[in-house]
């Protein structure tokens, strides 16, 4: 029921069963999920796995293709009989050496800054540079008094003694750390800075989970340790952090903020905390105290009449899909990313790409309602009027509008917000459109540019190459081999030609009137056909009549229905750094990035090259290359930092900028927009000194440091 929270089972969902999933309803769940769930039905995740049923994966079906060219590829389709039942693994190279890492030339060295009543241990360490004494995690989760402070085989972060590695003699005699400098584009500035909180007094920690309840703060080590990145190295504690709170309302919201402000206590605010590949629900700054808002998981309001809903941040978009289905909403459809598990509102703050056609420049989100550093609540937009009617109607606003001010930044908490829908239009085509060749990929993105220019193409297309298709395929190219050694052109090449996937391949849809669609996959096919061997494969067309009968991946994710099919072949120990920058919509341009990041990654990383390449509007897109490593496996999970680090800041030098960053290099992706001696820079820290003098809310967020964690230096 709209508006309602839910919580419909009466088993408390618990952390130690983070990848379960069942049919109940229940939501109130708190740990990330670091591991491939094992089973899915509209992904309720919850310790009830005996009640487990588990929605269809998405598996290839029988389709309709033709060839795009009269010169098609000799190969076999990977639909055909002839394609073998268990394609070729690509062969895997011999990584390359991997370096020993720094961890052999001692620990980082170590500082203390302190300003008024905030207190920030601090350490300049080179990217990747990590201590190997640091301890594991011994503490127990045995149930105590909230007031009896945990014991825990952890050093505590203090202001006064030395971080984790820092040596004990003579370090820095409390030297104020400066802002990150200039850009310069070496490899001396990939160094990541650590800042370390304060421990919470004990009446303030107790004060804070007074907020939340108990049952509602995840305190220990071993409760904390399943509320982190999962895809950061476990043993290090770099980013950990020491209280995590789930407020229910926005009213616990605005106590918690008060509270911390009050005390200078850092928060670093999550929706659903499953941002992997770029830091998941981890703070910048250790330490921190983590606001979880998971259990904010209601459906205020859904408009079937000018097709919008507002939601709370822990709404997940299979949360609202499955709103919408059952208040008879089903005709509405919502614009979604590849994973159903995560929050909207959070997707969209992080600017989270979506695949339908008010995916394309983020045209969904409208109105907000925030709350600010002092616990004061604002409404952005139309909102400020009280009681206006088209507060998430209108996306501007009389004077500045602050819509976007709340996206990637750190200047408040979002708890509620409005999502444009979509009307299920009458015929729904979901394409794939193959790229034979690796060198035919700059004729490809050209050609998509165009229709994307004359409207044909809409939404946001995706544009993947072999190895990343193990996710869209996965019955034809098998567990997804991103962190195995580089596969050689050759064996890349057979496997594209013996599956008929091709070295790079577009997941695309038409949406709209029956003629409509037909008219616009017949130019699709026309101007594809230009792509030497290349194919367009249309399943069927979608309508009401069949429209139930979507069972693949490829077809659910452009139709609105949020599924986890990815996960499934994901092997257990895989992680991901996501590199991401936007690049024009030109061929030469994609290429030549494509190729750098190629380079870097087979050599240094020693990994296969995963590049996924989404158009995001009609003249730029994001080259999201994910990074992968074994995350048990410290040496390749540091060579691929050092990379994407490298990487960060080779393509800045070239002007080629991150859309988004990971919370180990937010500041070094934010200092190569160096305009303007870092005028931007400067301007977001100005405002964020105005709005959070006292720098509790998520500091270091994208760059964004308060003046209080600059040594008292204004940005």
């Amino acid at each position: 029921m709209i508006g309602t929270r839910s919580t419909t089972s009466s088993t408390r969902c618990r952390p130690e069963s983070p990848t379960s999933t069942c049919s109940s309803r229940c939501r109130t769940t708190w740990a990330t999920s670091d591991s491939r769930p094992s089973c899915r039905s509209s992904a309720r995740r919850c310790a009830n796995s005996s009640t487990c049923s588990r929605r269809p994966s998405s598996r290839a079906r029988a389709s309709t293709s033709s060839p795009a060219s009269a010169s098609s590829a000799s190969a076999a389709p990977w639909w055909s009989a002839a394609s073998p039942s268990t394609p070729p693994t690509p062969r895997s190279a011999p990584r390359p050496s991997q370096p020993s890492g720094p961890w052999s030339s001692g620990p980082p060295s170590s500082a203390t800054a302190s300003t008024a009543r905030i207190s920030i241990s601090w350490t300049s360490r080179p990217s990747s540079t990590r201590s190997a004494t640091t301890p594991t995690d011994g503490s127990s989760s045995a149930s105590r008094t909230p007031s009896t402070p945990r014991a825990s085989s952890r050093p505590a972060a203090t202001a006064s003694g030395p971080r984790i590695g820092a040596p004990t003699a003579d370090a820095a005699a409390a030297s104020v750390p400066e802002p990150a400098r200039p850009r310069g584009g070496t490899l001396t500035d990939t160094e990541t800075r650590e800042y370390v909180a304060p421990p919470l007094a004990p009446d303030v920690r107790d004060a804070l989970i007074a907020v939340v309840g108990a049952d509602n703060a995840l305190v220990t080590d071993d409760e904390r340790d399943q509320y982190r990145d999962p895809y950061w190295y476990q043993e290090d504690r770099t980013y950990d952090s020491q209280l995590v709170l789930f407020p229910a309302d926005t009213e616990e919201v605005q106590s918690i903020v008060r509270l911390a402000n009050e005390h200078r206590v850092p928060l670093w605010t999550s929706s659903q905390g499953r941002n992997n590949g770029y830091g998941g629900p981890s703070p910048r700054v250790r330490g921190s105290v983590l606001v979880s808002l998971r259990r904010m998981n209601r459906v205020l309001e859904i408009n079937r009449e000018l097709a919008y809903a507002v939601v709370e941040p822990g709404v997940r978009w299979f949360d609202l899909y499955d709103e919408l289905q059952a208040t008879g909403n089903d005709d509405l459809m919502l614009s979604i990313p590849d994973l159903g598990w995560g929050s909207v509102i959070g997707n969209s703050l992080d600017n989270g790409m979506t695949y339908l056609p008010l995916g394309a420049d983020y045209q969904a989100p409208c109105g907000m309602e925030v709350v600010l550093a002092d616990g004061s609540l604002l409404r952005t937009g139309m909102g400020a009027m009280p009681g206006n009617k088209a507060w998430h109607l209108h996306k501007k606003s009389l004077g500045p509008t602050l819509d976007h001010f709340f996206t990637q930044s750190n200047y408040g908490i979002v708890t509620r917000m409005g999502i444009w829908l979509m009307r299920r239009p009458e015929a729904f085509a979901p394409l794939y459109l193959s790229v034979p060749r690796d060198d035919q990929l700059a004729q490809a993105v050209d050609i998509l540019r165009e229709l994307k220019l004359e409207g044909v193409i809409r939404g946001v297309p995706n544009l993947q190459n072999t190895i990343t298709m193990a996710h869209q395929f996965p019955d034809e190219l098998g567990t997804f081999v991103g962190m195995e050694g580089p596969a050689s052109e050759d064996d890349l090449d057979a496997l594209a030609d013996r599956t008929g996937i091709g070295r790079w391949g577009v997941r695309t849809a038409v949406w709209g009137d029956r003629v409509v669609v037909d008219h616009y996959v017949q130019r699709i096919r026309d101007a594809w056909s230009e792509i030497e061997g290349s194919r367009v494969d249309l399943t069927q067309v979608y309508t009401s009549e069949n429209w139930n009968e979507m069972t693949t991946f490829i077809e659910q994710v452009q139709a609105g229905i949020p599924s986890l099919d990815l996960m499934d072949v994901v092997p257990e120990n895989l992680g991901h750094i996501g590199f991401s920058p936007v690049v024009p919509l030109v061929g030469a341009e994609v290429r030549h990035v494509a190729d750098r990041i190629k380079e870097l990654v087979t050599t240094q990383a020693g990994s296969n090259f995963v590049c996924a390449i989404f158009p995001i509007n009609d003249r730029a897109c994001f080259v999201v290359s994910s990074v992968s490593f074994d995350r048990t496996d410290r040496e390749q999970w540091a060579a691929s930092f050092e990379t994407v680090k490298r990487l960060v800041v080779e393509l800045g030098a070239e002007g080629y900028g991150e859309y988004r960053a990971h919370v180990d290099f937010m500041d070094l992706a934010t200092d190569q927009y160096s305009f303007g001696d870092h005028a931007y820079r400067r301007f977001t820290r100005t405002i964020k000194d105005a709005v959070d003098p006292n720098g509790i809310l998520a500091p270091g967020r994208h760059g964004v440091w308060p003046t209080a964690y600059l040594g008292g230096a204004r940005p």
